[in-house]
């Protein structure tokens, strides 16, 4: 049988884009570190779908989780042909004043992590010259990011990465998408230290995952989820780097 596995599909996006893809008629592997959160999507999403739903549970931050992830799926004869690499965290703050741990923390599952899932996978999809690869980046790609500048750049890599792996593997009729939401409510903040002001979420989880799913059907290179992105995007072409990080460096203040 054929699967969709989403990484950090216990809460926000991930959970979201899990509910768009089984009403999509998908099976899922669902990846997370929350047991008991992960359970819960997988009960929720099995009552309302005709989908099957595997869980898998994993902490990315560790080394080699992925391989983990590959073996089980192997081990329950799963061929996974559509990956979504959307689990991430952040951290706020000066990066001098931060934690290392962290820090680290950060790149592993940002973007280790999604190098070798998709490392892994990828072979298996060029083999059935059929696949998907959803990558969730950011809106923060766009520009240096004061106050989360690992974050900004780890979005950077995702980016850059997918868009190179596009051409790689449209010889063998493999979609990859990055999706780059801006700002949205959901525990991100939370987990991120982020302590500024109330913002106006302009767009939900719900909402992100569809403009995702919908994007990737289509091929899409880049998604952005909203006009207010799509303009961000434009204007970042026109001015210097260094009017971007101070005007990144002011919205950030605390």
């Amino acid at each position: 049988m054929s699967y969709a596995l989403i990484t950090g599909a216990s809460q926000g996006i991930g959970k979201e884009l899990a509910k768009v893809f089984a009403s999509n008629g998908y099976n899922l592997v669902l990846v997370a570190r929350n047991e008991e959160n992960l359970h819960k999507v997988k009960v929720e999403i099995e009552d309302a779908y005709a989908v099957s739903v595997c869980c898998v549970c994993k902490d990315l931050t560790m080394k080699d989780a992925a391989m983990d992830v590959y073996n089980d799926c192997k081990q329950m004869n799963l061929t996974i042909d559509c990956l979504v690499n959307n689990v991430g965290i952040g951290d706020f703050g000066e990066y001098a004043c931060s934690s290392w741990d962290r820090q680290y923390d950060m790149v592993q599952l940002n973007i280790v992590s999604l190098m070798q899932l998709t490392h892994l996978f990828l072979p298996d999809m060029i083999q059935n010259n059929s696949g998907k690869i959803l990558n969730v980046s950011s809106t923060a790609w766009l520009c240096s990011g004061p106050k989360m500048s690992v974050y900004y750049a780890s979005k950077a890599f995702v980016t850059r990465f997918s868009s190179a792996l596009r051409e790689e593997v449209k010889p063998h009729n493999i979609h990859v998408t990055t999706l780059c939401p801006p700002s949205v409510k959901t525990q991100f903040q939370q987990s991120a230290n982020m302590k500024r002001k109330k913002e106006n979420y302009a767009i939900t989880a719900k909402e992100v995952a569809l403009k995702g799913y919908q994007g990737l059907l289509k091929n899409k290179a880049i998604v952005y989820c909203n006009m207010q992105s799509k303009v961000l995007s434009i204007l970042v072409k026109v001015l210097p780097d260094s009017v971007c990080s101070k005007v990144i460096m002011y919205i950030n203040k605390e």
